[in-house]
């Protein structure tokens, strides 16, 4: 707050929040910001989203960088590769730090992805491939209005990446037909 000359009253105005909870913020007692705080942060006080997503690196970004359009849509990769990163078979703890560390760099973010799901027998997965079966299985999801168990889509996401990865192709019918099989059984 002192590089921008703001009191802790300007940044709850800022933030739209209340100045206890901008309180607990600047002195470590917040373990997550809400998605305002930080787009009010990265928008108005150009902090980079890379350091309140890592810690590291220069607090804030030079103003000049990035236009607002191209901002949102880095936002906008970011929530889809989120919802990519949600339909993974990763545990909970690797889901969340996996989608704090997304920057919106597709390249970034599709290495960054691939280190959580290389096998332990040193194979190298696809994820091109699995972000492809991702993004399809929620696709067709909301396309259907249904939901499955988070076990369920990752049993399907797996017998997916295996079936395309055996053809060496990738068909979005196949993930339509398996998906209504597991949603009307």
């Amino acid at each position: 707050m002192a590089a921008k000359s703001m009191s802790q009253q300007d940044l709850a105005d800022l933030l739209g929040a209340s100045l206890s909870r901008v309180k607990a913020i600047t002195s470590d007692r917040v373990a997550k910001l809400k998605p305002e705080e930080i787009r009010a942060l990265v928008e108005e006080l150009h902090v980079s989203a890379d350091w309140l997503a890592t810690g590291h690196g220069a607090m804030f970004r030079p103003q000049a960088q990035e236009s607002r359009d191209d901002f949102e849509r880095r936002m906008q990769v970011i929530n889809d590769l989120g919802v990519v990163v949600d339909a993974l078979p990763l545990a909970a703890s690797e889901k969340m730090r996996t989608k704090a560390s997304l920057t919106g760099d597709l390249v970034h973010d599709a290495e960054l992805i691939a280190r959580p799901l290389q096998p332990a027998s040193g194979s190298i997965v696809d994820v091109a491939l699995v972000i492809r079966i991702a993004t399809a299985v929620e696709t067709a999801l909301t396309k259907n209005r249904a939901r499955i168990a988070p076990a369920k889509k990752e049993e399907l996401m797996k017998l997916l990446y295996d079936h395309f990865s055996a053809r060496g192709r990738f068909e979005e019918e196949t993930v339509e037909r398996h998906l209504k099989l597991v949603i009307n059984h």
